[in-house]
């Protein structure tokens, strides 16, 4: 590393940061430290090249070292981070270059090895938690809506061990699992996955009696019963009633039956007395049923 670390000085003495050879050491560099084991030292200089050539203009060039990105933070074992770099390495060759260049096609082939992999095992903490969840909207979004009620799924078995069973955090991931099934057409998963649902809404006071479970309740009923049918839509109404009641912790977006509250997703303005009491109930984790 220290022979192409000078080299890379020299190249940009001599020729100057922006030629190409210049361009060929700062990648050689960067390789050879992730070869060496620094895989976060790879990720994070990769990922300002790749910001470099986003600002240049130069397409292809990013989408490129996007991939490197990506395989160096599965190195590291942050699988869904590389999930998530992938993911978004997709969509960006699909929307620039197209479905049928290479780098698409790199791209595809990439996501699909690892998501092909879950669930994960190698995230832990809150930290790793929020990248799987970013991981699950990126997978959501592009339309794979059985991988990301899996990983759904396990975020919701990892925020029970960081926050509690009755966390807005874990009701949060809850309700997207049985979205993403609702989405998927698998009605009788989705029934059992509004079970999980009302179980916690239960444990969070908002049981049997109260407007939203009642409401919600009589959908899972219905869900049970056209898990024969064609289609099923969850009502407008019900969706904005669970959108007001279920919100994530503070610093986190709230959640909506329709739209997970991820970056760039419309959201549901709750009521002021929700907030409070959704903030009330996050700042007392022992309360929510922590272990």
């Amino acid at each position: 590393m220290q022979l192409f670390a000078r080299l890379l000085a020299d190249r940009e003495r001599l020729q100057g940061p922006h030629h190409p050879d210049s361009d060929l050491a700062r990648h050689q560099l960067a390789h050879w430290y992730g070869r060496a084991g620094r895989f976060q030292e790879a990720v994070n200089r990769y990922e300002i090249m790749r910001r470099v050539a986003v600002q240049q203009g130069h397409t292809e060039t990013a989408l490129s070292l996007m991939c490197e990105v990506g395989y160096w933070q599965h190195q590291a074992g942050d699988t869904a981070a590389a999930l998530r770099t992938f993911a978004e390495m997709l969509r960006g060759a699909q929307q620039e270059l197209g479905p049928t260049h290479q780098l698409t096609g790199i791209a595809r082939q990439r996501y699909a090895e690892l998501a092909a992999g879950l669930p994960f095992g190698n995230e832990g903490g809150h930290d790793g938690l929020q990248n799987l969840i970013a991981a699950a909207a990126e997978v959501e979004a592009s339309g794979d809506f059985r991988r990301a009620g899996r990983l759904y799924g396990q975020i919701a078995a990892q925020s029970e061990d960081l926050y509690g069973h009755a966390s807005a955090q874990t009701l949060s991931a809850l309700v997207a699992q049985a979205k993403a099934a609702v989405n998927a057409g698998d009605h009788e998963e989705a029934a059992e996955r509004f079970d999980a649902v009302l179980a916690c809404m239960a444990l969070q006071g908002l049981g049997p009696g109260t407007r939203e479970y009642d409401i919600l309740l009589g959908q899972r009923e219905e869900l049970a019963r056209s898990a024969a049918r064609v289609t099923f839509r969850i009502g407008q109404h019900t969706g904005t009633l669970l959108g007001q009641k279920v919100q994530a912790a503070p610093g986190r977006r709230a959640v909506s039956w329709h739209a997970v509250r991820m970056p760039r997703t419309p959201r549901v303005s709750p009521s002021s007395s929700t907030r409070r009491m959704a903030v009330r109930r996050s700042r007392s984790p022992r309360s929510s049923g922590r272990r």
